[in-house]
C-alpha cells in the first residue's frame, strides 16, 4: 500500500525538486517550537522542569501539558497561553512551500485536493487489511498502535504512518535488518517489538539520547531498547485499566534473521509504518 507524506506526494509527482523540500521541512522545524521550548522562553518553566516533564512522558502516556499541570509547573491559564502560541506560530508544509514561492497557493489547494483524494482510497484499503483479525487481537493491536504512534510523536518528534497490516503468510513489503522486543506474560502473553534498518534505528536512538549516534553500538542498542520498554510499559499499563495484570521480561535487541518466536500457536501481526522515507515494522505474536 502506496501510503506517503504529502512531501514525498509532491516529490513524486514532480511539482516540486527534493531541494526544495528538504528546505521547506528545515524552515518547518525552524519555526514549529515545541512546547517545552516554549515555556522556556517565556520563562514559566526552567531547563530542569521542562526535562522532568520530558522524563514523566516516557512513564505516562500524557501530554506535556496535562503532565506539567499535574507536576505544577504550569497553570491551566498558562498552559492556555502556549498552546495559543504555538498554534499561531505553526507552519504546516504547504505554507512553507508558498512562503518560500516554490508553489502558489493555487497549485497548493489542487495539490491538497489530489493527495486528499489518493490517500483516502488508501485509508480504506488499511482499514480492510485489519479484518482478518478477530476482535481480541484486533483490540490488542490498536491500542499497541495508537500508543505506538504517541510515543513516536512526543519521544522521536516524528509523526509516523500505517501502511497495512499483514498476517505471516503474507508478503512483506519490506525486509529489516534489526529487531527489538519485550515480552509480555501473565493475564495476556505475548511478544511486542520493533523491527527496522540500520538509519531508523539510529535516528531513534539518536533522539532517546539527545545525541548523535551514527554507527551501531551500545549507545544504539540500548536506545532503542528503551523506546520499546517505554512502549511496551504503556501497553501494560493500558491492559491493568481492563483488569488484565501482567508483567514484562527485559527488552532485547537481535538482528531479526536471528529472532526466534518461543510462543507456540501464537498468532503473528506485521503492521508497515512509515517514518520519513523509510519502512520498518511494529511487530505482535499474541497467544
Amino acid at each position: 500500500m502506496n501510503v506517503k507524506y504529502f512531501g514525498q506526494f509532491l516529490l513524486e509527482k514532480g511539482y516540486i525538486t527534493r531541494t526544495e523540500l528538504l528546505e521547506c521541512i528545515k524552515f518547518q522545524k525552524s519555526i514549529n517550537v515545541k512546547l517545552g521550548f516554549l515555556a522556556i522562553d517565556k520563562k514559566y518553566m526552567s531547563a530542569e522542569q521542562v526535562k522532568k516533564i520530558l522524563d514523566l512522558q516516557k512513564k505516562f502516556n500524557k501530554q506535556f501539558g496535562e503532565l506539567a499541570i499535574e507536576s505544577n509547573m504550569l497553570s491551566k491559564e498558562q498552559l492556555d497561553e502556549l498552546l495559543a502560541i504555538q498554534k499561531a506560530d505553526r507552519i504546516y508544509l504547504g505554507e512553507a512551500l508558498v512562503e518560500k514561492n516554490y508553489i502558489t497557493i493555487f497549485q497548493l489547494e489542487r495539490y491538497l485536493d489530489e493527495y486528499n483524494a489518493d490517500q483516502k482510497k488508501l485509508s480504506v484499503e488499511i482499514e480492510h487489511s485489519f479484518e482478518h483479525l478477530d476482535k481480541e487481537i484486533y483490540s490488542f493491536v490498536n491500542d499497541s498502535l495508537q500508543i505506538i504512534k504517541n510515543m513516536f510523536l512526543r519521544l522521536i518528534d516524528e509523526n509516523v504512518k500505517v501502511c497495512g497490516c499483514y498476517k505471516t503468510s503474507d508478503k512483506l513489503p519490506y525486509v529489516s535488518d534489526y529487531f527489538v522486543y519485550q515480552k509480555i506474560f501473565g493475564g495476556i502473553n505475548s511478544i511486542v517489538g520493533l523491527a527496522f534498518n540500520l538509519k531508523v534505528l539510529k535516528f531513534i536512538s539518536s533522539k532517546m539520547f539527545s545525541m548523535e549516534i551514527s554507527e551501531l553500538n551500545e549507545y544504539a542498542e540500548d536506545g532503542v531498547k528503551e523506546f520499546i520498554n517505554v512502549i511496551v510499559g504503556h501497553v501494560c499499563t493500558a491492559l491493568s485499566n481492563r483488569g488484565i495484570i501482567t508483567e514484562t521480561s527485559p527488552p532485547l535487541f537481535v538482528r531479526h534473521e536471528d529472532f526466534s518466536n518461543d510462543l507456540s500457536d501464537a498468532k503473528e501481526v506485521c503492521i508497515p509504518l512509515l517514518i520519513g522515507e523509510d519502512l520498518f515494522y511494529a511487530y505482535f505474536f499474541i497467544k
